[in-house]
């Protein structure tokens, strides 16, 4: 092999291989990088289905976000003024208030047992949840969820 084609395949095999190798020196230091959401993940997020007595099917593309409150509270006020900040995209994300601890089931009971916000995929899945005084903090995570997302009729 002459030196031109040796330093060709170096220079392959580097761009190759380089990659895969800082990948598994991060992962054996285990990095995992930043997160740029403000809300905490749910482990294993429970469908609403196994939550709430008889949920509402979600036929259309909706993101729904879950607090909890009596008769009348604060977040009444708060969770549809931080939605409408949203702009057009307000049209694909809705409250969904439980008010009552008799719309739960056990699971249901122990999940939501303290106030919190959470917001919910379109396919019912609770996958991020907040202190129920941050509501700018899960609006800020929706217009992040929602900014490569069309308006859809």
């Amino acid at each position: 092999m002459t030196l031109a084609k040796h330093k060709t395949l170096c220079s392959l095999v580097l761009v190759f291989v380089v990659p895969f190798f800082i990948a598994f020196i991060l992962s054996y230091l285990g990095y995992t990088g930043e997160t740029i959401n403000k809300g905490s993940w749910v482990s294993s997020p429970p469908p609403l289905s196994r939550l709430v007595k008889n949920p509402e099917t979600n036929n259309r593309y909706l993101w729904q976000v879950i607090y909890i409150c009596p008769e009348k509270c604060e977040l009444d006020q708060f969770v549809p003024a931080g939605i409408s900040t949203l702009g057009v995209k307000s049209t694909l994300v809705t409250p969904l208030k439980i008010s009552n601890k008799t719309q739960l089931t056990e699971q249901g009971k122990k999940f939501f047992s303290s106030p919190q916000l959470f917001l919910m995929d379109p396919k019912q899945n609770i996958i991020l949840q907040y202190p129920d005084t941050n509501v700018m903090d899960l609006i800020s995570d929706l217009k992040k969820l929602l900014k490569p997302i069309e308006q859809r009729s």
